[in-house]
């Protein structure tokens, strides 16, 4: 059913679990090149998962996530937190890209916290926010990075094969590994190839 207004406060301002979902937040780690060097110590510095649930229309997994949080273990000496004009920001830029066709997350809920923030490259302090993206999964390269650089070849199997489950079901997630990881590995690079023409058909730039 619907939330109450003092519900949507509770939940995504202040992020007290939903029912029946995930308990403690989520801050994902990961590996990735970063400033042309390979970084081991990368992760959900401002956010985490803060729930997960099935699409009742076509049974699509969605995620939604945090933005402007606080300090997770992986904030590297950040604070967390989000402006109020980054989130607008966000707003404006998943609507535009949504509306243009491509595939973006989606700004659920975004709630100004009453907090001042300092920020060297704009005017401050300034207003502070909190957001929750909806998105269809958190995980990353460098999800698959991270296992496959620390040798749990195990654990690198299992998130590809769940990962084939979860979201190519095309494939066959108990065929051979051999076989699946450059399946899924061509499925991946097709797609985020399309992803990324999209993104540049669009004019929109990452700073990062």
């Amino acid at each position: 059913g619907s939330l109450t207004e003092t519900e949507w406060s509770e939940h995504f301002g202040r992020f007290v679990p939903l029912p029946e979902n995930i308990n403690a937040p989520l801050a994902l780690r990961y590996h990735g090149h970063q400033f042309q060097s390979y970084n081991p110590n990368l992760g959900d510095g401002r956010g985490f998962l803060f729930a997960q649930l099935i699409d009742p229309i076509d049974g699509r997994l969605l995620d939604l996530g945090t933005k402007g949080s606080g300090q997770t273990p992986w904030s590297r000496a950040g604070d967390g937190r989000l402006t109020l004009k980054g989130a607008v920001r966000e707003v404006l830029a998943t609507e535009m890209l949504e509306a243009l066709g491509v595939y973006t997350s989606k700004t659920l809920s975004v709630f100004e916290t009453g907090e001042r923030l300092e920020r060297h490259d704009e005017p401050s302090p300034t207003r502070a926010a909190v957001l929750v993206r909806l998105s269809h999964s958190h995980i990353r390269f460098g999800s698959f990075q991270r296992p496959a650089c620390n040798g749990e070849h195990a654990l690198t199997e299992r998130l590809i094969r769940s990962s084939v489950e979860r979201y190519l079901p095309a494939l066959d997630a108990q065929s051979p590994i051999e076989d699946l990881t450059p399946a899924f590995l061509r499925e991946v690079t097709l797609r985020s190839a399309r992803l990324a023409a999209s993104w540049m058909v669009a004019g929109f730039v990452h700073g990062v």
